[in-house]
């Protein structure tokens, strides 16, 4: 029995005949590639090359293919939307999270983004605008915006009636944040506790404070920080008149966690953080990235030849030192390793 990796694989190796269906191979492998989740589409997306990329994506269904869309990694997601036709882009763009695109257009030219700000809708547009505002690594360019809030006059029933309403539009989650009138937080709750009320009960005497908010310049990885160690699944974000703005989950946190993990490892390294994954990285970038520390290195090594050579005669005299220094040499780099592992755990 083949396993999902071997799957994946034999898609990839087969790409052009599932793309043309002009074999029984290409067609049967199609229809295994269209049961597949949209996380496994898009590990395959990023993997082949450009061209099949677009034509993958263009041969997709349209829910499908919208799916996969978002699991894409940036850099492709705006190679894709480049050479998609004009409804298609419109499409994707007002379905897409702002949060979201906000990450999107980080990997677009301003041409392409004055092109694509036209499509969106005028709210859609402004909260972009307001997202994009925000310092790169501050909780206010992290948060999600396309959040349900409730008020804290409403009754159990009304409550449930708005979800109803907007639940195909808009993803529910298992927690509420409720607002006065002017959408100042004053409090959440869970979804179990409004659907086991009494329907007029009003959500301002059923719902907890919320203790653990997030200022909208708060750095993203003391945010959280916070988050894990009070182990909570996501957080409101607010400004300093405490207005909602959006929230931060834990889906972010598994997010900022690792990429600050990443830059931390490479500063121990002695490498300049990379933005973007390794393969998303273009070739001149990763070498511009390593040449500094590398031209440091070798200026520290010439100093240890000039030493050698200053030394020379008296190796000359005493040749059975030179045994010591691939000993030397050899230790030292076993230190480093140890000392760098021990670190990073």
């Amino acid at each position: 029995m083949l396993t999902l990796k071997k799957i994946l694989l034999q898609i990839e190796n087969n790409i052009e005949s599932i793309i043309k269906e002009d074999t029984i191979l290409g067609k049967d492998l199609w229809q295994i590639l269209l049961q597949q989740h949209p996380a496994d589409i898009a590990l395959i997306i990023n993997n082949i090359d450009n061209q099949s990329q677009i034509a993958l994506f263009k041969k997709m269904p349209k829910d499908l293919a919208f799916n996969v869309f978002e699991k894409i990694q940036e850099p492709i997601q705006a190679f894709i939307l480049a050479n998609l036709d004009h409804d298609d882009i419109a499409y994707i763009l007002t379905e897409i999270p702002v949060s979201a695109l906000t990450d999107l257009f980080e990997h677009i030219s301003d041409e392409e983004l004055e092109k694509y700000l036209k499509l969106l809708q005028v709210k859609q547009r402004n909260k972009l605008i307001s997202l994009r505002s925000f310092a790169p690594e501050s909780a206010g360019a992290r948060m999600q915006t396309d959040v349900l809030t409730l008020q804290e006059n409403f009754t159990v029933k009304r409550s449930i009636e708005v979800l109803q309403r907007l639940t195909p539009k808009q993803s529910v989650d298992n927690v509420f944040y409720v607002t006065d009138k002017n959408n100042v937080i004053v409090g959440y709750l869970t979804i179990d506790k409004l659907v086991l009320n009494k329907p007029e009960t009003l959500l301002s005497q059923i719902m907890d404070e919320a203790e653990f908010l997030v200022y909208v310049d708060e750095d993203q990885e003391d945010v959280a920080n916070q988050m894990k160690h009070y182990n909570l699944i996501c957080a409101p974000v607010i400004d300093k008149e405490k207005h909602f703005l959006g929230i931060i989950t834990a889906e972010d946190v598994f997010e900022i966690m690792t990429e600050e993990e990443s830059e931390d490892v490479y500063k121990m390294s002695g490498q300049a953080p990379m933005e973007h994954s390794y393969f998303a990285t273009p070739t001149w970038q990763l070498v511009r990235q390593r040449i500094p520390w590398l031209i440091g290195l070798l200026l520290l090594q010439s100093f240890s030849s000039m030493i050698l050579l200053q030394y020379n005669s008296m190796i000359s005299s005493y040749a059975i030192i030179t045994l010591f220094l691939t000993m030397l040499i050899g230790t030292g780099g076993n230190a480093g390793n140890q000392s760098a592992t021990l670190v990073i755990r």
